[in-house]
C-alpha cells in the first residue's frame, strides 16, 4: 500500500498542467464489479487483479494518515469537477441545449462550492495569521505612501561617486 500511495504522489507531482484532465479522469482504473462506475473506489476489490487504481491504496492507508486522507478527498473534488467539464464536453457534441444547459450548471455550481470552500478557507487564515492574508497593493501604497516616496528620493538623489576623503 505504502508503494502504491508513492507511486500516487510521483504521478501527481511529475504531471504537467496540459494534462491534469487526463490524470483526473484516470486516476481509478479500476474494472471491479464491485465498483459500479461510482466515484469513488470500493475497499474491497483486489489491487493487481482487476484494478489498477492509484486511490486505492491511498484511501486504505488514509485512515491512518490525516493528511492523506485529506489529499485524498481533494483529489476527489478535482475528479467531480474533471468529470462534470468531460459531461459539458459531451453535451456540446450532441446539440441538446436543455442537457448542456444542465451540464454546465452543474459544473457552476461544483465550481461555486469549491470556491466558495477556498474563499472560507483563506479568511480562516486571515484571522489566524495576518502574514497569510492576500496583500492589496492599492492599500499599502495609500498606508505607506510617505515613507516610500521618502525611500524612492533617497534612492534618486544618492551620490554616485565617491567624496576627496574616499578616494
Amino acid at each position: 500500500m505504502v508503494d502504491g500511495v508513492i507511486r500516487l504522489l510521483n504521478t501527481l507531482h511529475s504531471t504537467s498542467a496540459a494534462h491534469c484532465f487526463d490524470l483526473y479522469t484516470g486516476l481509478d482504473r479500476c474494472r471491479a464489479e464491485i465498483k459500479n462506475n461510482r466515484l469513488g473506489h470500493p475497499l474491497h476489490c483486489h489491487l493487481g487483479e482487476d484494478c489498477d487504481s492509484l486511490l486505492r491504496p491511498a484511501r486504505i492507508l488514509g485512515c491512518h494518515y490525516p493528511y492523506l486522507r485529506t489529499l485524498t478527498a481533494r483529489l476527489y473534488d478535482q475528479r467531480r469537477v474533471a468529470f462534470a467539464v468531460q459531461d459539458v464536453r459531451e453535451r456540446m457534441s450532441n446539440g441538446d441545449f436543455s442537457a448542456l444547459k444542465e451540464a454546465v450548471s452543474t459544473l457552476t455550481t461544483l465550481l461555486a462550492r469549491y470556491g466558495a470552500e477556498k474563499a472560507a478557507n483563506e479568511q480562516q487564515e486571515c484571522d489566524d495569521e495576518v502574514e497569510h492574508c492576500p496583500v492589496d497593493e492599492e492599500e499599502i501604497l495609500s498606508k505607506y505612501e510617505k515613507p516610500l516616496a521618502e525611500v524612492a528620493e533617497m534612492r534618486d538623489t544618492y551620490t554616485k561617486t565617491a567624496c576627496d576623503v574616499c578616494d
